[in-house]
């Protein structure tokens, strides 16, 4: 494994470097994803560009409205620990406590958990890895035609929508689901200025984000929760990996007696190549009491169409249903 090391000073070094030297660089903050997929041989970079030492862009603040900024190199271990966020925004320590191992923890940040590319055996996640390679064509992502995992009954993968460019991987954060659920936006910075992406609009599928060549992520912003706002997350794994195959997330906003709903986002990540937001069960829920609705027949509507296999797959979209209605019950009673 050859390439070249270099190190960024501050944020404008970092995207000057990302424009030299193009799609033959990466990132390197943590190092929790980066470096076990070049291992791997999954990538293969000719640039490693260390950012891990701007200081800057690690950081948890609150404005006066209690929105709240996290910035990018900020460790998972250290959003976990932050009473402020525990008080004001549990469902980001809920979901952070459920990721990894306390050494990921202190090591990842929450900008490598967004960015982080896709988990699939037949791509980065096998113990026989290389002798799949020798063995199979390549496929979407190794920069072939075919996705290996379409073919098979298989619980980590897609059952609903279509695949990303071939590839029915799904989006392997699990801070995406809670942040999609938040309403959050992510602040990217680029050699033609800064902008904010809303979470819903910053995955492509594939392990792909909607980012230039030369732009890379500065900060999470999430809104202030208004009023009687609950929420909830919950997240089904396997191994000693902790990678999610399923996770959900909600929050609502309930009326000061807690009966009815007046806002609600509900999110499902696992089941598509993108976290998937549950309309119909949205719309049941606003402006209804909430003590005596049955989301069974809005639930079957929102995962219409999934793709069924095997017993793998049937378990996959059985423990999707039983998930999200716990998920509901924990918000609302």
């Amino acid at each position: 494994m050859s390439f070249e090391y270099v190190q960024a000073r501050d944020v404008s070094e970092a995207i000057l470097m990302l424009r030299r030297y193009g799609d033959e660089s990466r990132l390197l903050a943590g190092g929790t994803e980066l470096l076990p997929n070049m291992r791997h041989h999954a990538i293969s970079p000719k640039v490693l560009i260390n950012i891990k030492p701007i200081a800057s862009l690690s950081y948890i603040k609150y404005e006066g409205n209690k929105r709240l900024k996290i910035g990018t190199l900020t460790p998972l271990r250290t959003i976990e620990r932050s009473s402020e966020i525990g008080k004001n925004h549990s469902l980001v320590s809920e979901c952070v406590r459920s990721i990894a191992t306390l050494q990921v923890k202190n090591v990842g940040t929450i900008g490598g958990n967004l960015c982080q590319t896709v988990k699939c055996c037949y791509y980065n996640q096998s113990h026989i890895n290389l002798f799949m390679r020798q063995s199979l064509e390549p496929c979407w992502q190794r920069g072939g035609s075919v996705c290996h995992a379409s073919r098979v009954d298989t619980l980590n993968h897609a059952i609903l929508g279509n695949p990303s460019r071939g590839c029915i991987a799904t989006t392997a954060s699990d801070l995406a689901t809670c942040l999609l659920a938040m309403d959050a936006s992510i602040k990217v910075i680029g050699s033609v200025g800064e902008k904010l992406i809303r979470v819903e609009d910053f995955f492509s599928g594939g392990g792909r984000r909607k980012l230039q060549k030369d732009e890379m992520v500065t900060e999470i912003q999430i809104p202030p929760l208004e009023g009687t706002t609950q929420g909830a997350y919950r997240k089904y794994s396997q191994g000693t990996r902790n990678y999610s195959i399923l996770n959900a997330a909600v929050i609502a906003r309930l009326t000061p007696d807690q009966k009815f709903c007046e806002n609600i986002r509900a999110i499902l990540g696992g089941v598509g190549v993108l976290p998937l937001r549950l309309r119909s069960v949205e719309a049941r829920f606003m402006n209804r009491e909430v003590g005596s609705l049955d989301v069974e027949e809005a639930l079957m509507e929102d995962l219409k169409g999934a793709r069924i296999r095997g017993d793998l797959s049937a378990y996959k979209l059985k423990r999707a249903k039983t998930m999200v209605s716990d998920v509901l019950h924990a918000v609302v009673g």
